[in-house]
């Protein structure tokens, strides 16, 4: 048995699940705390005023959930803009020229025609580009039970470096990697590789943690002797 051998494609989605509810209960935490400081400053305010004075408690703890709402609301709002503005400089131009159709192109691949359907993707990106969407619309394809794996990993490669990527599009690119090493390509190193790129490229998410936990089984298998 090999050290991969431990690496159950389930248990990895559960570990992501995990990763996932721990992180709402931190978010939910944080709000709790937020809106007891909240609490603080808004019966501060009302006393401040005069306002309220006999059910100042209870307006104040009231209003204190709304005022962490929305502080978190302008946090998210500021880190978006931030973002958004960082992408269009580091890639001007962006994705603002439209959705290419793909119709001919998934309509031969649909008929058996995978020569003839890569070929075609292959015209739309000659015309418009190595774009995320092309990328990833035709690996969804070959990534199906009638496609090719060789092909799907080519495509993925291609899709993370794309002038256009998304975080979402090189995290996809990603798992779907990890599913092919340990699936029909059969690649354990590369494999190990694609856990270790997910957990360093990204940092604090859920599908790190579960990649995380996966490392570390398979860690603690080459550890373990064989029975």
């Amino acid at each position: 048995m090999t050290p991969f051998d431990v690496f159950d494609p389930v248990v990895f989605e559960q570990d992501v699940a995990q990763a996932r509810r721990a992180r709402r209960w931190r978010r939910l935490g944080a709000f709790v705390l937020l809106s007891a400081a909240c609490y603080g400053v808004a019966f501060l305010l009302l006393k401040v005023f005069g306002l309220y004075p006999s059910t100042r408690p209870l307006i104040a703890l009231g209003v204190a959930p709304l005022m962490a709402a929305a502080l978190l609301s302008l946090g998210w709002s500021i880190l978006y803009v931030v973002t958004s503005s960082a992408s269009a400089i580091l890639h001007p131009g962006g994705r603002g020229r439209g959705p290419v159709s793909t119709s001919v192109a998934v309509a031969l691949f649909t008929r058996g025609e995978l020569d003839e359907s890569a070929a075609a993707f292959d015209a739309l990106r000659a015309r418009h580009g190595e774009t995320a969407a092309l990328l990833r619309t035709e690996a969804d394809l070959e990534l199906s039970r009638t496609g090719r794996p060789a092909r799907a990993r080519e495509l993925l490669i291609r899709l993370r470096r794309a002038s256009d990527v998304s975080g979402g599009d090189e995290l996809y690119a990603t798992q779907r990697l990890i599913d092919l090493y340990l699936g029909s390509l059969g690649d354990e190193a590369r494999a190990g590789v694609e856990l270790r790129r997910l957990v360093d490229r990204f940092p604090g998410t859920a599908d790190a943690a579960g990649a995380q936990v996966a490392l570390e089984r398979i860690r603690a298998a080459r550890r373990t002797p064989p029975a």
